[in-house]
């Protein structure tokens, strides 16, 4: 889905883990050092507008869940958890929930003929 994006002329901040804060009423994204297969990573910094759980699929559609309990469990499973104390783990399950909350979520399906990139687009 990176390599579709940035073909038409998107963004790609980071195509495999990203940084996910809160700052003041704001929940914001940021590129990592880690990267996926294809090697796209910038250091930029942008609003979280939405949060994509992908599936390859025959037709390609987007869905959004109206759960919140059920984006918030999805967003614990992709949790990385480098060394997990009491105060950490406060500190990240208070920002998934604001996350899940405030970010609408979605189930994303595509197959490979890039026409998912035309969906994204539509959404934003």
């Amino acid at each position: 889905i990176s390599n579709m994006i940035k073909n038409c002329g998107g963004t790609i901040i980071s195509d495999d883990r990203t940084i996910v804060q809160a700052k003041k009423s704001r929940i914001t994204m940021a590129g990592s050092w880690c990267r996926g297969k294809v090697e796209l990573v910038t250091n930029h910094t942008a609003l979280l507008a939405g949060i994509f759980f992908v599936t390859q699929a025959d037709t390609s559609s987007i869905r959004r869940s109206e759960n919140f309990h059920a984006g918030l469990h999805q967003l614990i499973s992709f949790i990385i958890k480098p060394l997990p104390t009491e105060d950490w783990w406060d500190s990240s399950l208070g920002l998934l929930e604001k996350t899940a909350r405030q970010i609408p979520c979605y189930r994303l399906a595509f197959n490979h003929s890039g026409d998912i990139v035309d969906l994204i687009t539509d959404l934003y």
